[in-house]
């Protein structure tokens, strides 16, 4: 039962065939005698893709005691023992580490759009407590803007395709013909309308879309996780998580500014925060 609690709790990502990939192939081209440093060991799939790829160190935390129990007995009985630390506690609340990390390994925690973007307080506090340079991975979260003309109500959202991967998997022109032959389009697509990585992470949350030639407009937000601009496409994301932000403005003029309100609450999915146009 202990055991199969913490699998049972990470079973969506550890069958996340895409994520894993761009995971593992990311970290064998990086960690081969360096340092990493990981928030949220979770089940240990990405420590254990680390030390198989030449990790000199690998140092875990997870709040869940739970969790760090049971990735130190599994790096343990996989024969790692010697090169890896576990700290069962908040990263919020780690104040120092005796040794100099080369990778900041920052597993894509939750919907950032419901936990008041963790990922960039993550980056926050890592450049506090590790004041000297290294890398993240992922070291960019970003977010698409889908533009349309007038309201989206519920019967014209079923009609978008928001769920389907564009994985490697899917045969060639598959998903760009699935897209077109969508009922429901947006007129553009902002690509990167606002990112969060460790460069700017203290900055405000907010950005600005052209909308001169709309009378309404409805902006759909998707997000994604990215490295050196490769972006991972998540599987577990879009089947656990809720629907992506829809944002309204009526008589949209020729800009629409979008920031993040951290005092509101849009039950039941948003209860830290919400958009604002």
């Amino acid at each position: 039962m202990f055991n199969g609690l913490t699998i049972n709790e990470c079973v969506s990502w550890l069958n996340d065939v895409p994520r894993n990939q761009w995971y593992k192939d990311k970290i064998r081209s990086m960690v081969k005698g360096k340092t990493v440093f990981e928030v949220g060991c979770g089940s240990g799939l990405l420590a254990a893709y680390c030390l198989e790829y030449g990790a000199k160190h690998y140092y875990g935390i997870d709040i869940r005691e739970h969790r760090a129990d049971y990735t130190r007995r599994l790096l343990r009985e996989m024969g790692y023992n010697d090169r890896v630390t576990i700290f069962s506690k908040n990263f919020f609340e780690f104040l120092n580490l005796d040794d100099n990390i080369d990778i900041l390994l920052v597993e894509q925690t939750g919907n950032q759009l419901q936990n008041n973007f963790m990922i960039r307080q993550i980056w926050q506090h890592a450049q506090k407590i590790f004041p000297y340079k290294f890398d993240s991975l992922p070291d960019q979260w970003e977010i698409d803007v889908e533009v349309y003309e007038g309201s989206l109500n519920s019967q014209t959202k079923e009609t978008h395709v928001s769920r389907l991967l564009n994985d490697s998997s899917l045969p060639t022109g598959y998903f760009d013909v699935v897209n077109k032959l969508s009922i429901m389009q947006p007129t553009k697509i902002v690509k990167d309308a606002f990112t969060i990585h460790p460069g700017n992470c203290f900055d405000p949350i907010e950005f600005s879309i052209e909308t001169s030639q709309y009378n309404n407009v409805s902006m759909v937000l998707q997000d994604t996780i990215s490295y050196r601009g490769d972006r991972c496409y998540t599987a577990s994301a879009v089947s656990d998580w809720p629907d992506p932000p829809v944002l309204t403005k009526l008589s949209s003029g020729n800009y629409t500014n979008v920031y993040w309100d951290d005092t509101l609450t849009l039950a039941p999915h948003f209860f830290r925060g919400y958009w604002v146009v």
